[in-house]
């Protein structure tokens, strides 16, 4: 298998002189200003690693444990505690399933308590887990339902025709139940504190970017601007697709982009692979401002966004990636001593 470290890779430095001398001399400039820009980037930084990062396997951006959403009140005054917990799981109810796509399933639980929140603030993801003959399987996954959501909380899964935990929920009915904990990880999101959120996901892997997307929607007084590219094979397979369509109409906040690979007439949103083509004219210019860009996909594309996002310059530090590989994917696109981004908007 191919190591994801490029630095503990040895060059063979026959085969690219070999290669360079196929170049023409018009890309051997380019090719020699943008190897000089990235060596004086590089010999210019520390480790690029703050305290405590890349430490944990699931969620290497983070500089510390996850921060729960405790106690707070509505604008009624009302005060709503948090149901989940850290450290201990708890048990939730099956109120709702939702069919997306084939193998794709939106599913509603009760929590124990009908005025409780989940105790995540937006961006974190929970650990669930199901028993199946007396033993646990357990998944990370991120809500897509907003905080202010009382009494319940959403999560968006992929089943996939192999692997216990997909039977499983797969097989559930409402009224059965699966345990969760959390908050343990993922991006901490504040309301106000960015002034553009720009967000690129395929899939479900998108559940990160709605549960944000529905947490600066219920704020009208978060001024945050969200731009979010999504893409999947088929319409289909967009979550949310009817709902997030009537929110970037109605809500001068968003600006959506919806791209399938593979469609017919009746489509009107973009279509093609996910690529530098297709990104680069969604993505805002890179201009100092407090932006922070989330990335929610597979390693393949994550490789081809940071291309682009390199190109256009934005800087590896305000790139946060859902996963356990993204570091080692930021250092392959802007070098072993990239900085790296903090689970924390700014």
């Amino acid at each position: 298998m191919e190591q994801l470290d490029y630095w503990s890779q040895r060059t063979n430095k026959r085969l690219l002189n070999y290669e360079l001398k196929k170049l023409k001399p018009e890309v051997k400039k380019e090719l020699a200003h943008k190897m000089l820009r990235e060596c004086e980037q590089e010999l210019g930084q520390d480790s690029g690693t703050a305290p405590n990062q890349d430490t944990d396997f699931y969620d290497p951006f983070s500089t510390s444990a996850a921060l729960p959403l405790g106690a707070f009140k509505d604008p009624a005054g009302k005060v709503h505690l948090a149901a989940l917990n850290a450290d201990t799981f708890t048990t939730l109810k099956l109120t709702e399933v939702i069919q997306e796509a084939d193998k794709v399933q939106r599913l509603k639980f009760a929590l124990p308590d009908p005025e409780a929140h989940s105790g995540c603030l937006p961006g974190q993801y929970v650990q669930a887990r199901v028993n199946v003959g007396g033993k646990f399987h357990e998944r990370y996954l991120s809500p897509m339902s907003a905080p202010s959501a009382f009494g319940m909380m959403e999560l968006g899964l992929r089943l996939e025709t192999h692997g216990a935990f997909s039977l499983a929920v797969k097989n559930m009915k409402i009224g059965d139940t699966l345990e969760c904990r959390g908050p343990c990880g993922g991006f901490e999101y504040s309301a106000g504190k960015l002034d553009t959120l720009t967000m690129i996901a395929t899939g479900v892997g998108a559940t990160p970017a709605i549960q944000l997307i529905c947490s600066i929607a219920n704020d009208p007084s978060d001024t945050t601007k969200v731009k979010f590219f999504y893409h999947a094979k088929t319409p289909e397979q967009l979550l949310c697709l009817e709902e997030l369509t009537a929110l970037g109409k109605h809500d001068s906040r968003f600006d959506f982009t919806f791209c399938v690979s593979e469609c017919d007439d009746s489509w009107t949103g973009s279509e093609g692979l996910i690529d530098a083509s297709t990104l680069k004219p969604f993505l805002p210019p890179a201009n100092g401002k407090t932006n922070k860009t989330i990335i929610c996909t597979g390693p393949v594309v994550v490789i081809t966004t940071l291309s682009a996002l390199h190109e256009l310059g934005y800087k590896s530090d305000d790139i946060y990636i859902y996963g356990p590989f993204g570091v080692e994917l930021i250092r392959a696109v802007y070098g072993q001593k990239a900085k790296l981004a903090t689970h924390l908007p700014c």
